[in-house]
């Protein structure tokens, strides 16, 4: 995969200027490297607004560089693509099971399912491969007890999507 990095630095005033273009990076989708940097998947479109901003960037008299590379020395992709993982917090497990529901009635499949014993977790991937989860917290009282010394304890078993589906609300 290829990725454009931008690398900038703006001056400390006015802030609006600073604040402008981390929105607009934000819009876009970008996530922060370490530093000044910020990486996207390379495509026509994010190329473009990267170009765009490249230019705003200089009119606020800001050094920038923007890098295509096609791998990051310290990262593999699938790091990198990790960067653009989303989740969703669902209110409760019918709300969970609402969701898993709809997406078999549309045949999305399903990356993953997991019970951590803090939560229950359903992964997907968007059309660009980026990861998706969707979640719900279990109440603190029902948390599996930490050992001595820890403040959490977590797991990661198969979730029971059957039983998990007996919850949704049927329309």
């Amino acid at each position: 995969m290829r990725w454009l990095t931008l690398l900038m630095t703006l001056p400390p005033t006015p802030t609006r200027h600073r604040v402008g273009v981390w929105r607009k990076l934000q819009r876009m989708g970008a996530v922060r490297l370490r530093g000044a940097g910020w990486i996207l998947p390379e495509t026509p479109e994010t190329t473009e607004l990267f170009q765009w901003l490249v230019q705003e960037i200089q009119s606020f008299k800001g050094e920038v560089t923007l890098l295509r590379v096609d791998r990051v020395e310290t990262m593999k992709d699938d790091e990198i693509t990790g960067l653009f993982h989303a989740a969703i917090r669902y209110p409760t497990r019918a709300a969970l099971a609402d969701a898993l529901r709809r997406l078999v009635e549309a045949r999305v499949p399903l990356e993953g399912a997991s019970d951590h014993g803090v939560s229950e977790a359903l992964y997907l991937a968007d059309p660009d491969g980026n990861g998706l989860g969707l979640y719900w917290d279990r109440p603190r009282e029902d948390w599996p007890q930490p050992a001595a010394g820890e403040k959490v304890a977590m797991y990661t078993r198969p979730l029971d999507l059957e039983a998990l589906l007996d919850e949704a609300v049927v329309e």
